[in-house]
């Protein structure tokens, strides 16, 4: 399981409803991730439309995996004009997954590609569900 407890699940619903001011005032906002598990590995979606990959860190420590960026304002009022309606949230995201123990971190691979950001976590050989074998005697 990805999550350790209901503590984590409930940490990550609280997260997510959370909106924070940045350092330049402008809202945080927490880009959607969806979390599979398959037999071999976990997958991490995020969908992060307009953010460059040169402006998002993934990173893992202690099993922690965490991904930061930063969707920045590409609007200038004194030269476009007057905006009527602005419902595109930028700034700064970071959002934190537990891993469980039975990972296998020297392969995970992230990709940056059409505004989604996947991340494979491979299960460590040893945690992968394999059939056993039954004796009969």
């Amino acid at each position: 399981m990805l999550w350790n407890n209901q503590s984590d699940i409930n940490r990550l619903m609280n997260d997510m409803r959370t909106v924070r001011r940045s350092h330049n005032g402008l809202r945080d906002w927490m880009p959607r991730v969806d979390v599979e598990e398959r037999d071999n590995e976990f997958e991490v979606s995020m969908d992060i439309p307009g953010v460059d990959k040169k402006d998002v860190t993934v990173s893992l420590e202690d099993k922690v995996l965490t991904i930061k960026g930063e969707r920045k304002v590409e609007r200038n009022e004194e030269e476009e004009g007057k905006y009527h309606c602005t419902e595109r949230r930028y700034g700064s995201f970071k959002r934190s997954f537990t891993l469980p123990s039975s990972i296998d971190s020297s392969k995970i691979h992230a990709r940056h590609e059409n505004g989604v950001l996947s991340i494979t976590v491979p299960k460590a050989e040893e945690a992968r569900e394999r059939e056993i074998k039954i004796e009969v005697k």
